[in-house]
């Protein structure tokens, strides 16, 4: 089983509350898509966190690597692209990377 969320997303939902909504949808749809391929199973969901889990963990493995390379591939909205928040500045976790370059941390 694994639990998944996206970091900092509340103080993204705060600043760009419209962007959020196209950004969330696909976000899930990406996720979803993913899950399908590894076949994997969504057990809950809540806003951006989800639970999933897998009959093997190769495919839990793998369903991490493709979420993470096809999340970086989508056409988010530009403001979100560009955004910095608390906690990703150069004294940060994320060393002042914007937020949609890292979408997650499982």
């Amino acid at each position: 089983m694994l639990n998944y969320d996206v970091q900092s997303s509340t103080s993204l939902w705060d600043r760009f509350p419209d962007q959020m909504v196209t950004a969330q949808e696909m976000h899930d749809s990406c996720l979803r898509q993913a899950l399908h391929d590894c076949y994997g199973y969504e057990v809950h969901t809540e806003g951006d966190s989800f639970t999933v889990t897998f009959h093997e963990a190769s495919d839990a493995l793998k369903w991490c690597a493709k979420v993470q390379q096809r999340l970086q591939k989508l056409p988010w909205p530009s403001n979100l692209r560009n955004t910095t928040t608390p906690g990703n500045t150069a004294e940060g976790s994320n060393h002042g990377v914007n937020t949609l370059t890292i979408p997650l941390r499982i």
